[in-house]
């Protein structure tokens, strides 16, 4: 299936925010919806939403309180610190009315001035990997 033609086409390293980027390994559309950036291509969705420190929390607060507000049925937990971003992720599923299985990735970025969400949904779950290596781009933006 071809990218929607009404709505602009990104691939490669993408300013997010002022504060956040990101690498996208193929060509997304992107939206706004919500105030939340969303970017998707045929087989899965990204829902992105981006936040300061105004809360006062610590990084490891922050962690703490993801772990604790995530659904029992979370599997695939992963949790990492590289080049000063923290990491936490895990992986959902839900079967639809319709029978329909969904997928998701729930993706946070946290360093010491902010953090990032970046919420995948598929109904392919090999395009979960695709998620992973996304969420594992998301990182400061260089020219903040």
């Amino acid at each position: 299936m071809p990218l929607h033609p009404d709505f602009p086409i990104i691939e490669g390293a993408i300013q997010l925010t002022d504060r956040w980027a990101l690498t996208l390994p193929r060509q997304f559309n992107r939206r706004m919806e919500k105030g939340n950036l969303v970017i998707w291509h045929p087989g899965l969705t990204i829902w992105l939403s981006a936040w300061g420190t105004e809360d006062g929390l610590s990084i490891a607060d922050r962690v703490a309180d993801a772990k604790a507000n995530a659904a029992e049925s979370a599997t695939d937990w992963s949790e990492e610190t590289e080049n000063g971003v923290s990491r936490l992720s895990y992986s959902l599923s839900e079967t639809k009315e319709e029978g329909q299985t969904v997928y998701s990735l729930n993706a946070f970025a946290y360093t010491t001035d902010g953090q990032v969400l970046a919420a995948f949904y598929t109904d392919d779950p090999a395009q979960i990997l695709v998620a992973k290596e996304i969420a594992k781009s998301v990182r400061p933006f260089e020219g903040a």
